[in-house]
């Protein structure tokens, strides 16, 4: 009885099957999504790509009520997997919004050098380097977009608004 009773307090707190697929659920609540997410995070059963896609979204979750916590959330999933784009893209997303331009663009730009051929990456730069006043660089990456998305829409309508041709 007595090693049962040893057994048992030394085995690691709960964690859920089902955790990792609840964090990556698009079907539940950010309420129900980031204590999955933390769950499986503090597990300690997920590393590099797996691990990063945890922190990912959980951030997306924390991202409109909680920026501070997303932003933190994106860095961690940097650290976990250096070379998920996604990550980056989305804290560049934070700092665009919260007018830091420079690492919004610094962010953009690695999200880009790992997935050249995601548009939307080049669309939210090009959005930052009109905020900072370079309409130059805006409508090179409004233009990368359209080549990248060609039904991309609000792309052609921001050349068009700048003077340019798509």
């Amino acid at each position: 009885m007595l090693f049962v009773a040893i057994a048992i307090s030394l085995s690691p707190l709960p964690v859920f099957a089902d955790d990792r697929e609840d964090c990556e659920s698009i079907e539940l609540e950010d309420e129900e999504i980031i204590p999955a997410c933390t769950r499986a995070i503090a597990s300690g059963r997920y590393k590099g790509e797996q691990l990063a896609k945890l922190f990912w979204f959980r951030g997306l979750s924390y991202q409109i009520k909680q920026q501070r916590l997303a932003l933190a959330d994106f860095t961690a999933a940097i650290r976990a997997y250096p070379d998920y784009a996604a990550a980056y893209g989305a804290r560049a997303d934070i700092y665009r919004i919260s007018g830091q331009l420079d690492l919004a663009i610094k962010d953009y730009s690695e999200a880009i050098r790992l997935a050249p051929n995601d548009g939307s990456y080049y669309f939210s730069r090009a959005y930052a380097y009109q905020a900072k006043g370079d309409r130059a660089r805006a409508i090179e990456d409004f233009r990368k977009t359209l080549q990248l998305l060609p039904d991309a829409k609000e792309a052609a309508r921001e050349l068009q608004r700048l003077g340019a041709t798509p």
